[in-house]
């Protein structure tokens, strides 16, 4: 048992290099081969390498806690700029996000969560997918080249959202402001350092975005007590216990709808794209399902374990453990990259292959596993399969650009800023 990193296994890892950004299935497999578990000094956290240690960090979460990530405590100067009212907003909605808690807060909240992600609120959705493929894909079908992350991913994703959980495109565009605002309040519980890298008055912007999309969405709440409709936030408003008592107050109404537009819009977006680059680089693949449009649901299938668009999860350890031989201590920081566990050979042989075949595949991990299995996971596989059948049918030769380098935003979510595509147009 060691109880410092090796410093030739951890030299140069870094999970926002282009390196990892552009494949992280490829670099994780280089790190793996030196070490079962990375040191990363920045945030002060471990990286697990192998399958078998990340499945048993995202099963136990006795001893590695999901409650990692907090709103860091404002500082005097903070405090003169952001209203006492305002921080308790913020705040309430971070208690109530499902990601960030255990057991068993986590099982009531969760429990209610899915009694209203029902399979109704899916085929409702489902019905209208197609429809926003081609009304997105009509608006630029003649140009026979675009950026697909904007004229189609970003779009495409939102407006699916949009249409389970009941707004409107301007409505939830500006729900996902608020979205991005909420995340970039939020860090590591063990930084020192509050809000890292930011100036206090963009933390009192992101509060004040917050803020008012708090606002605006509470008494869009209301309207719909009111008048209620068939989507998701009626369903929301209208579980109630066995008593017939509301189960979810405003605030937790709020709180579980950031928690899906975060996780169903840039990652579905993220998903779609890496696709199309995937296949670009699989023409036999590609061509196969457009000649057989049953194997898309395999190409998904796939393309999640390969890509992993959804690529990270964070824990802290409640006690000393021992992980790979190494000694973690309570408190201490794991950042696991699912991406790591979908390209561990051992699991998944050759993983770099596109193996639409592969054996195993259910054992993947880009919706985690156990407790915080993605509750979105049953709409993102059909969703991703529409759009593929949908582009690739209906923009002939459809590809990446070559000769564009990957364009990918350099943050821990390894969030794609674009993808320029070109197809044939007029035959």
């Amino acid at each position: 048992m060691t109880s410092s990193p090796a410093p030739s296994a951890t030299e140069g890892f870094n999970v926002l290099s282009p390196e990892y950004l552009v494949d992280p299935l490829a670099y994780l497999g280089a790190v793996r081969l030196r070490t079962p578990l990375v040191h990363l000094p920045e945030l002060g956290a471990w990286v697990p390498t192998r399958y078998v240690d990340i499945d048993r960090i995202l099963q136990d979460h006795e001893t590695f806690s999901s409650a990692v990530l907090q709103i860091p405590p404002l500082s005097p100067a903070l405090k003169e700029l952001i209203p006492a009212e305002d921080e308790e907003i913020v705040r309430r909605l971070f208690a109530a996000q499902l990601v960030f808690t255990d057991p068993p807060v986590h099982d009531v909240q969760r429990r209610s969560a899915q009694r209203t992600f029902t399979k109704r609120q899916v085929d409702r959705t489902m019905a209208r997918i197609e429809e926003i493929c081609d009304e997105l894909i009509d608006s630029f079908v003649d140009r026979g080249e675009v950026d697909l992350m904007e004229h189609f991913a970003r779009r495409f994703s939102l407006r699916v959202v949009g249409t389970m959980i009941g707004l409107d495109v301007d409505d939830l565009e500006r729900f996902h402001g608020m979205v991005n605002d909420f995340s970039t309040l939020i860090g590591p519980s063990s930084a020192d350092a509050g809000f890292l890298g930011f100036t206090d008055e963009q933390v009192a912007a992101d509060f004040a975005g917050v803020v008012a999309g708090y606002r605006y969405f509470a008494g869009l709440v209301e309207q719909r007590r009111a008048e209620p409709r068939q989507d998701l936030v009626t369903a929301m408003i209208t579980l109630t216990d066995d008593a017939g008592e509301p189960v979810m107050s405003t605030d937790e109404i709020l709180a579980h709808l950031v928690g899906i537009v975060a996780a169903g819009t840039d990652t579905t977006a993220n998903l779609v794209c890496s696709l199309v680059a995937r296949l670009t680089a699989e023409p036999a693949v590609r061509d196969a399902a457009i000649a057989d449009p049953s194997l898309w649901p395999a190409v998904v299938e796939e393309g999640l374990r390969r890509e992993t668009p959804g690529d990270k999860a964070t824990r802290m350890a409640t006690r000393d453990v021992e992980i790979a031989g190494q000694q973690l201590h309570a408190g201490d920081l794991v950042l696991v990259l699912f991406a790591a566990a979908n390209g561990d050979p051992d699991r998944f042989p050759d993983p770099l292959a596109f193996d639409i075949d592969r054996p195993g595949i259910a054992e993947s991990r880009h919706f985690g596993t156990g407790r915080h299995f993605c509750l979105g996971a049953p709409i993102v596989r059909p969703e991703a399969r529409i759009a593929m059948e949908k582009l690739f049918t209906r923009l002939p030769g459809l590809e990446a650009r070559q000769d564009v380098a990957p364009d990918f935003a350099p943050t821990l979510m390894r969030l794609r800023n674009s993808l320029p595509v070109r197809w044939n147009v007029g035959g």
